[in-house]
């Protein structure tokens, strides 16, 4: 009996620890509590088993023990109680099966059978060994699957959980048989065959909501990767944008213009080189310090490019010098947008002061080099300058 009565607390710890390992589940960080919890449980049972007490007054001592330690550390009440539901069914209809097969093997009551210490004790062992099976088989699949229902929040779960309440009290009425003289043969086939198909129905109800876990799951993976390459997309652009960007002005950048200009001299493309200089800059930053200039540059940038076609290529490539491209503009027709501009940005407000500029037509499909254009209009620039034309 002694034997009986330790194997059946072995296994019954076992069974708890292999519960809390598959789903997640802790007790109490603190030591002491975590001891005092499990103590707790294993009392309760050691109480229902030794004490002979009624089939459905152990199983409310087990369910409500275990309730009590479990809830009294965890927030996430909806999910404790239903791993504890989950546990109490698959506990309590293996137990009514193993009872009830023994009964039948030994041709008794289940009333006979739990009154006998030695086979109370081994429907208990059988019960809480199958327990501790299915848990070590829970947790690995708990490891190898990404989608786990208790991390799941969504209605499905809700339905699950509470669908588990019926099941709770379902076992609970199931159990009552035991305490009446009811033929023996009828009450073990009624245990082992309601608990059977209990069984199975939660199992198809639960993999039948894992599945639509997994799919919702795959969906919001799939919806994560596509924000996740949209921001890398969005990463790229803004990396490419400051590439191709001026970060003082906005307007594009050296690098970019120079590469816009070999781009269309390669292709064969007719367009106008327009070279500026600001001739007032260096007075502004001497006068008026060089974060005023950095503002004038800025402002110049701004007003200059409003006045440009969407097809004109407008960067800046130096201090103050800046390089326009006008594809399928003539340099007359370049020279008359220029002195519009000009005059219009000299006319709004005089203290700006002028620009100086050079323009130079590079002709389709000609045979000279880049360099050789921009060093042309960089002289006409200079000549503009010399001029003092406004």
């Amino acid at each position: 009996m002694l034997l009986i009565g330790i194997l059946v607390l072995v296994l019954f710890v076992a069974a708890a620890r292999g519960t809390l390992e598959a789903f997640h589940i802790l007790l109490p960080k603190n030591i002491f509590r975590r001891i005092a919890g499990i103590a707790l449980i294993v009392a309760a049972v050691s109480a229902g088993f030794w004490t002979k007490l009624p089939l459905p007054l152990f199983y409310m001592t087990v369910y409500f023990t275990a309730g009590c330690v479990l809830i009294s550390s965890h927030d996430k009440r909806q999910k404790t109680f239903f791993i504890i539901n989950i546990r109490f069914l698959l506990f309590t209809a293996i137990h009514m099966i193993v009872l009830g097969i023994i009964a039948l093997l030994k041709d008794r009551g289940i009333a006979e059978v739990l009154k006998d210490f030695d086979l109370r004790g081994m429907s208990v062992s059988a019960a809480l060994a199958v327990n501790t099976l299915t848990d070590f088989v829970f947790a690995r699949l708990m490891r190898r699957s990404t989608a786990s229902i208790l991390d799941y929040d969504g209605e499905e779960f809700s339905l699950l959980a509470g669908s588990m309440w019926f099941w709770v009290v379902f076992l609970m009425v199931d159990s009552l048989p035991s305490m009446f003289s009811l033929p023996d043969a009828l009450v073990s086939l009624f245990l082992i065959g309601s608990s059977f198909l209990m069984l199975v129905m939660v199992g198809f109800y639960i993999l039948h909501v894992y599945r639509i876990i997994k799919n919702a799951y795959l969906e919001e993976e799939y919806i994560r990767l596509k924000q996740e390459e949209e921001r890398q997309r969005q990463r790229v652009a803004r990396i490419e944008k400051r590439a191709c960007t001026d970060e003082l002005t906005g307007v594009y950048s050296r690098a970019y213009v120079m590469n816009c200009l070999t781009t269309m001299m390669e292709a064969g493309e007719a367009f106008s080189i327009v070279y500026i200089d600001i001739n007032s800059l260096k007075h502004i930053n001497d006068t008026k310090g060089h974060r005023a200039g950095d503002e004038y540059l800025k402002t110049f940038a701004a007003e200059f490019g409003s006045h440009l076609r969407g097809s004109d290529i407008f960067g800046r490539i130096g201090g103050d010098e800046f390089l326009v491209a006008m594809p399928d503009c003539p340099a007359e027709t370049a020279a008359r947008r220029l002195k519009e501009i000009r005059d219009t940005v000299a006319g709004q407000d005089q203290s700006k002061g002028p620009f100086s500029y050079g323009i130079v037509y590079v002709p389709a499909h000609t045979e000279k080099k880049i360099k050789e254009y921009l060093s042309e209009a960089d002289s006409l620039m200079y000549e503009d300058k010399k001029a003092g034309r406004r």
